[in-house]
């Protein structure tokens, strides 16, 4: 990293005494070591930071696992309520449709019950009809008769 022997070298040839220089030199040592990362503070630190981030690792795996067991379970029961409305739903349209089947055949029945009904008078005023067309065919036919003879 640093050359202290060196470095003390320079100072002299550019005009510091031996002891200046070797004081310059202590300083420079001294700062050094304590604001710079040494091989094995880094070392250290590669050695923590890997450990951190595997328990992060293992925390991030057991928090992923139960929200998807979370997950399944909701989905589970979200799955049994939707079952259980389709079914309420298909039991609710059953009954309408019984309903309006009941309802349909009741029109019906009185459809027929009116169109039956309806036919009947209809028979009674052709009969009358008839009847009476037949009581002045035989009026003019014996008027003719009477008038003829």
């Amino acid at each position: 990293m640093l050359n202290a022997i060196k470095y003390s070298e320079e100072l002299e040839k550019a005009g510091f005494t031996r002891d200046e220089a070797e004081a310059s030199v202590k300083i420079l040592v001294a700062v050094m070591n304590e604001n710079f990362a040494t091989k094995s503070d880094l070392s250290e630190l590669t050695v923590a930071l890997r450990s951190e981030m595997k328990e992060l690792g293992t925390e991030l795996r057991s928090e992923m696992k139960e929200l998807s067991i979370e997950l399944r379970s909701e989905i589970k029961e979200l799955g049994t309520e939707l079952r259980s409305d389709m079914k309420e739903i298909r039991t609710e349209l059953k009954s309408d449709i019984r309903e309006v089947r009941s309802e349909l055949k009741s029109d019906i029945r009185e459809l027929t019950h009116r169109f039956e009904t309806s036919a009947k008078e209809l028979e009674y005023k052709l009969t009358i009809k008839l009847g009476a067309m037949l009581t002045i065919a035989i009026g003019a036919m014996a008027t003719l008769n009477h008038l003829s003879h």
